[in-house]
């Protein structure tokens, strides 16, 4: 039997780490979102850059119809072009362009048949990068949508002169996916957001960025990772930031809805960060803050879950109010602040998910990085021979 001085002891540290738990949780970090959107359908107040969007379009002719008017109808006082680049001989994608090809902003180039030991997308993409006519190129895919005709215009407000780096938001279709995955998603995204507002860009999991020509050129484009087929948007931001060089373009106005959410792309995009990151700087700084706050919340809801059983069995109310107590505030906390970051995002997700998908993504990780283990390296590379 416990004394009495123990049991308060014990309850009140409990309690206590339910505090610290909550109060480390990452939605409670500060994120500086721009709330305050300018009138962009009116005069601005500085010229806005030309900008080339450019969109990979590997075997992705159905989304390029679908959604290549949406980025062709921009409300933008500026120049801008859409650079669209495809696969030679791709003629689903060729008929699209000649469809879409009356636009005098829209440029197409395609790809050689062939290219040893270098990932597609990336070459796509540094084709696109060299015939972009601007020195701002916005990277995004055929199966994203603007979802305002001032996306353009919203992002172009984060191109600054001293930047180099913008990073925009990408979101589903509440139909496609899962409340399980939106959260992923924004909890990833968020993290990355939040290493860019403090100096230290790790990279991106959206498909809306934006960067200088001159920069990527100059600092020889996706050398040192070639040889992987993904991870483009990461060493983007990976390679290129650096501690004040680098912006992020959130406001609603500049988000786009990403459609190709279909289970194989979905995991395939997990187990390639998986591999893209052994070979990104600033992984320590980048993931410490993440595993410490996995540490805490598993910790306090497993000692406060054993506390419960322990004093049910011995009938010590007192211990056991407290630490019912205890995991009440931990559930309450975690769950307000992730409930009040998401809806910043008009990211609605029932509250009472919420805390149990804080201590499952820990665990989803895991699966990834057993799956990843076990998988066929060379699914990750350009050099099969």
């Amino acid at each position: 039997m416990l004394t009495l001085l123990t049991t308060i002891y014990i309850g009140g540290t409990l309690i206590l780490l339910s505090v610290i738990a909550s109060l480390a949780s990452p939605f409670l970090r500060k994120l500086t979102i721009n709330t305050e959107e300018d009138d962009l359908s009116g005069e601005q107040k500085q010229p806005l850059p030309g900008i080339s969007i450019i969109i990979p379009a590997h075997k992705g002719a159905a989304f390029l119809e679908e959604n290549l008017p949406y980025f062709l109808q921009q409300q933008y006082t500026s120049p801008f072009q859409v650079v669209v680049v495809a696969e030679k001989g791709d003629t689903d994608t060729e008929d699209v362009l000649k469809r879409l090809g009356a636009s005098d902003k829209l440029y197409a180039t395609f790809l050689p048949m062939s290219s040893r030991y270098m990932s597609r997308r990336k070459l796509a993409i540094t084709v696109g990068v060299k015939a972009a006519k601007y020195e701002w190129c916005l990277l995004t895919e055929a199966s994203c949508r603007p979802d305002s005709d001032f996306w353009l215009a919203s992002m172009a407000t984060a191109m600054h002169e001293d930047k180099a780096i913008a990073m925009g938001y990408t979101h589903f279709p509440d139909d496609k996916v899962t409340d399980y995955q939106h959260f992923q998603h924004f909890s990833k995204a968020r993290q990355m957001f939040r290493s860019i507002q403090r100096g230290h860009s790790y990279g991106c999991n959206c498909a809306n960025l934006a960067f200088r020509k001159t920069v990527f050129m100059e600092g020889n484009g996706f050398l040192g990772n070639l040889h992987l087929i993904r991870g483009e948007y990461d060493f983007i931001v990976n390679k290129f930031s650096t501690e004040d060089n680098s912006s992020l373009a959130i406001s609603p106005t500049c988000w786009l809805t990403d459609m190709d959410v279909s289970p194989k792309t979905w995991t395939n995009n997990r187990l390639f960060y998986r591999e893209s990151k052994k070979y990104m700087r600033g992984s320590f700084r980048y993931k410490f803050p993440i595993f410490m706050d996995n540490l805490l919340l598993h910790f306090c809801f497993l000692a406060n879950i054993a506390s419960i059983i322990y004093a049910s069995i011995i009938n010590n109310w007192i211990l056991l109010g407290a630490s019912i107590t205890a995991l009440f505030i931990l559930f309450i906390w975690r769950t307000l602040a992730c409930s009040s970051a998401l809806a910043k995002f008009s990211t609605h997700i029932s509250p009472f998910k919420l805390f149990f998908f804080q201590l499952r993504s820990v665990w989803t990780n895991c699966r990834y990085a057993i799956k990843h283990h076990f998988a066929d390296k060379y699914e990750f590379t350009s050099h099969k021979l």
